[in-house]
C-alpha cells in the first residue's frame, strides 16, 4: 500500500469524523434552542397565571363597587321590591361570568403554553436523537466509503493459487486445483493488510 493509498485513507476516516462530530453537535444546539423556547414557553404560562388572578381580582373589586352603587341607587330611589331585586340578582349573574369569562381565556392560555412548552421538549429530544444518529449515519458512511475505495484499488495476488485447470462444477465453480497452503497464505495477507488499520 502506497503512502498516497495511506493518506487518502487517513483524509477519509478524519472527514467521517468530522461529519459524525458535527452532526452530533447539531442536535445539541438543537435541543439547546428548543429547551430555551420551552423554558420561555413556562415563563409565559407563569406570567399568564399571574395575569389572570389579577384581572379575576380586580374584575370582582369592580364588580362589588358597581353593585353598591347599583343597590345604593335603587335605596335612594325607593325600590326595594322583585323587579329591583331581579335587577340587582341579573347584575349579580352577569358580573360573575364576565370574571369566569376571564378566568377561561387566562387558564387556556396558560395551557397553551404549557402544551408548547412540553412540545418544545420533545422536540429537542428528538433534535438530539437525530443528531445522534447523524452521526452514526456519517461514520459508518465513512467507513463504507474507505472499503468501495480499497475494494477498487486493491487487486489481490491471486498468482500464488496456481493455474486453474478446470472448475468443478458440483461446488458450484470453487477452485479444485488449488492447495490448501497456498489458500492459507493469500488469505493470511488479506487478514494481515485489513489489520493494520
Amino acid at each position: 500500500m502506497t503512502a498516497l493509498s495511506v493518506a487518502s485513507y487517513a483524509l477519509m476516516a478524519g472527514s467521517a469524523a468530522m461529519a459524525a462530530y458535527s452532526a452530533y453537535q447539531g442536535g445539541k444546539a438543537q435541543e439547546r434552542a428548543y429547551n430555551a423556547q420551552a423554558e420561555q414557553d413556562e415563563n409565559n404560562a407563569r406570567q399568564k397565571a399571574l395575569e389572570t388572578s389579577i384581572n379575576e381580582d380586580t374584575a370582582r373589586k369592580q364588580q362589588r363597587a358597581n353593585l353598591a352603587r347599583m343597590s345604593a341607587a335603587q335605596s335612594e330611589a325607593g325600590l326595594d321590591g322583585g323587579t329591583a331585586t331581579t335587577a340587582y340578582m341579573d347584575s349579580v349573574r352577569n358580573s360573575e361570568q364576565d370574571v369566569m369569562n376571564l378566568r377561561y381565556q387566562g387558564m387556556s392560555q396558560w395551557q397553551n403554553y404549557k402544551n408548547q412548552a412540553a412540545l418544545n421538549r420533545f422536540y429537542g429530544k428528538q433534535a438530539f436523537k437525530q443528531g445522534q444518529l447523524g452521526a452514526w449515519t456519517s461514520g459508518i458512511g465513512g467507513l463504507a466509503q474507505m472499503g468501495s475505495m480499497y475494494a477498487s484499488n486493491y487487486t489481490p495476488n491471486y498468482s500464488s493459487l496456481g493455474k486453474v485447470q478446470n472448475l468443478d462444477k458440483t461446488t458450484g465453480g470453487f477452485l479444485t486445483n488449488a492447495s490448501k497452503s497456498d489458500l492459507q497464505n493469500s488469505f493470511a495477507k488479506e487478514r494481515n493488510f485489513w489489520m493494520s488499520f
